[in-house]
């Protein structure tokens, strides 16, 4: 990973225990990196004064603003207020995740919930971006944290548990983004250390289940029903890269 323009500067990653937060502490492992929770933000921040930027990776899953709209709005606008006061006074880029399930979409909570939190994001803090993502899949080879978070993970840990994995629709059609493309965004915005864009869709591009399931079973049937299947995940994102962004047809 080349980041020689990062030396001078330092970037914090925010956020807990969860999927995202951890693949992106076990991969961006650096001393040019902070990674806390907004418990000790303020203290991170008073003691480096060469922090340029900050990414935000709090945030509800679908079911959670689904089941407790008002509640799960409250704690999110309040870590966000908490973050705003910290940061005020320092020229510090702050890049909040979002989905692009969110955009043009007003039907579930979900997206409801980002569509008003973004648009208080952007107004109220100038120095900002937002990252949209599709259903994040994807794990790194040493982190075997495993997440029921969408359907690609619910139809590879059902066969890792071996388990009957019950489908409803498996011809609809969503985006999904592997952690990889995240990863290399992330890359480019501290390489770069250039903010320019406000909203920034990593790679909006739907498919249908259907296909995902076909590429895993047709590409990958050796390893995939195999226990160490969890390790080699990152053989789907090639697949994903290779024949469904590059092809058409699917």
């Amino acid at each position: 990973m080349n980041l020689r323009n990062t030396k001078k500067y330092k970037t914090v990653f925010l956020g807990n225990n969860g999927y995202i937060y951890s693949c992106i502490k076990e991969f961006f492992n650096n001393d040019c990196f902070i990674f806390t929770d907004i418990e000790n933000l303020k203290k991170i921040i008073n003691d480096n004064n060469n922090i340029t930027t900050l990414f935000f990776l709090y945030g509800p899953n679908r079911s959670q603003c689904q089941n407790n709209f008002d509640n799960s709005y409250r704690r999110y606008t309040k870590y966000l207020n908490q973050v705003f006061n910290i940061v005020k006074t320092k020229n510090i880029w702050i890049y909040k995740l979002s989905t692009i399930h969110a955009v043009n979409n007003e039907v579930s909570n979900y997206a409801k919930f980002y569509n008003k939190v973004d648009n208080i994001f952007l107004k109220k803090y100038q120095k900002s971006s937002i990252i949209y993502l599709g259903n994040i899949f994807g794990v790194l080879s040493k982190n075997n944290k495993f997440e029921d978070i969408n359907f690609i993970h619910k139809y590879m840990f059902s066969y890792i548990q071996n388990k009957k994995l019950i489908i409803d629709n498996l011809n609809s059609m969503r985006n999904y983004t592997p952690i990889y493309f995240l990863f290399r965004k992330i890359k480019n915005i501290i390489s770069t250390n250039n903010h320019s864009s406000r909203r920034i869709v990593v790679k909006k591009k739907l498919i249908s289940n259907r296909a995902i399931v076909n590429l895993i079973t047709k590409k990958n049937e050796n390893v995939y029903f195999s226990k160490e299947f969890i390790y080699t995940i990152n053989n789907l994102e090639k697949i994903y890269l290779n024949d469904i962004v590059t092809n058409p047809s699917i």
